[in-house]
């Protein structure tokens, strides 16, 4: 029963292995002696395990927006940056009486990690969550910060208490400027 399982979720995220499998007999989801091929249970489990962390990073930018220090708004926002190697990099806005000097969660997180020796290429994806009405998405500075620092296709999850907007860093900010605009 649990390989059936598998193997329908499989065809159902993967309709084009399916098609090969009709065409092609080698694209089966199953070996020759019946079971489910490796290769494909290693994709199962990385998609498992990217949905897994989803949830986690979800949560660790709660626990960072409740770190918040927002008297002026009142309206704290928190990030969780996931790196491939596991670790998690938090980070809140820190409001200011000025407003200009505010430091908005996404950066705070990004800047943690960079200055914590990362590179671009180490990230995964972001979780960016508040307690709002309705979906909040990053501020300019923050969509421009994020498009330089992380790698264009990471996934940014945006969130509150009931909705989920799943996009990637590209997504978010089409017109980038860049170095290349330098001239």
């Amino acid at each position: 029963i649990l390989n059936t399982t598998v193997e329908e979720i499989i065809n159902i995220l993967f309709p084009e292995y399916n098609e090969n499998a009709k065409k092609n007999k080698r694209f089966s989801c199953r070996s020759s002696n019946g079971n489910i091929n490796r290769s494909i249970a290693r994709v199962f489990i990385n998609f498992e395990r990217k949905m897994a962390m989803k949830e986690i990073l979800i949560k660790e930018a709660f626990i960072a927006a409740s770190k918040a220090y927002a008297p002026y708004s009142n309206f704290a926002v928190g990030a969780a940056l996931l790196a491939k190697d596991g670790k998690i990099f938090h980070g809140c806005n820190i409001e200011n009486a000025s407003y200009g000097l505010t430091s908005c969660a996404e950066r705070n997180a990004v800047f943690s990690a960079m200055s914590q020796g990362y590179k671009k290429e180490d990230f995964e994806m972001i979780a960016i969550v508040t307690h709002a009405e309705r979906l909040t998405s990053p501020c300019g500075a923050c969509r421009q910060v994020l498009s330089e620092l992380l790698p264009l296709d990471n996934l940014v999850i945006l969130t509150n208490n009931h909705d989920r907007l799943e996009v990637s860093v590209d997504d978010l900010i089409p017109f980038k400027f860049t170095s290349e605009d330098l001239g």
